[in-house]
């Protein structure tokens, strides 16, 4: 049978494959924020060529420690890189390696304050898919200072503050210009009001070997599907066309099953 389009993964998900990638391939998760850093800051070049300056806004967590590999990556390439902790530094194992490499190469990383400028491509590297709840103190202030800046602004995996697995803002949520997602989609990057935050959605390959999957909390569809079946509808008829299997409501909850039955049928 067919896939009906692309797999999208929550957190939940993605928290079990990390797991397999290292028990079961033996792959440390280090290389794997090497490759999403080094995936996102060629992303980055693509879209933005100029001016070559770049601030990245680095949480506690790994996804502070990815922005840290795109800030080594972009300064290898020329750029001018600031780099800038809101709260405490990264404390992962990974995220702390990452920032003693950084470190190691020049690249030093200052506190945040409500006055620090922002310049160039702004990367929001503060919080990752495994983020609950609302945002708070200096990564709140960050976010309110990234949706005050008029340049453009690049997420890493998803927009802080935004639900990896619903779409809903955590209080306050970076509006991207461009959100690169690492390994597979979310599904709350293309549930409304993520779809609007996330801007254009990139996913970009970090290297999960493709034996290691989990079942995906839903679908994408995706353009060229919706071609193939546009196109099919002209040349045939119902009998033709197969069955409609449809997972859809819960008690109390029925409308959305009728409508769409109703329009199977029809």
């Amino acid at each position: 049978m067919p896939r009906p389009g692309r797999s999208l993964l929550d957190a939940r998900s993605l928290r079990a494959i990390d797991a397999r990638v290292t028990s079961e391939a033996g792959l440390p998760s280090i290389i794997l924020m090497e490759r999403a850093g080094l995936a996102a800051a060629d992303a980055i070049q693509r879209h933005y060529p100029d001016p070559r300056v770049a601030t990245i806004l680095i949480g506690p967590g790994n996804n502070g420690g990815d922005g840290l590999v795109v800030a080594r990556h972009l300064q290898s390439a020329g750029w001018s890189v600031r780099t800038l902790a809101c709260g405490r530094p990264p404390v992962s194992d990974d995220s702390v390696t990452m920032m003693a490499v950084a470190k190691h190469l020049g690249i030093e990383l200052e506190p945040f304050g409500r006055g620090s400028p922002l310049g160039g491509v702004v990367v929001d590297a503060l919080l990752g898919t495994g983020a609950d709840g609302s945002p708070r103190g200096p990564v709140a202030s960050a976010i309110e200072a990234i949706n005050a800046f008029s340049g453009p602004v690049v997420s890493l995996d998803v927009p802080s503050g935004l639900s990896a697995d619903s779409g809903r803002v955590l209080g306050a949520a970076v509006e991207a210009d461009l959100t690169i997602t690492f390994h597979a989609g979310k599904p709350g990057l293309y549930i409304s009001p993520g779809r609007a935050l996330a801007g254009t959605i990139e996913v970009a390959d970090i290297g999960i070997p493709r034996a290691i999957t989990q079942p995906p909390a839903a679908w994408l569809i995706e353009r060229e599907a919706i071609g193939v079946l546009a196109s099919r509808a002209l040349h045939i008829d119902k009998y033709a066309a197969g069955a409609v299997l449809v997972v859809a409501g819960s008690p109390g909850m029925v409308g959305a099953a009728a409508l769409t039955t109703r329009a199977a049928m029809r």
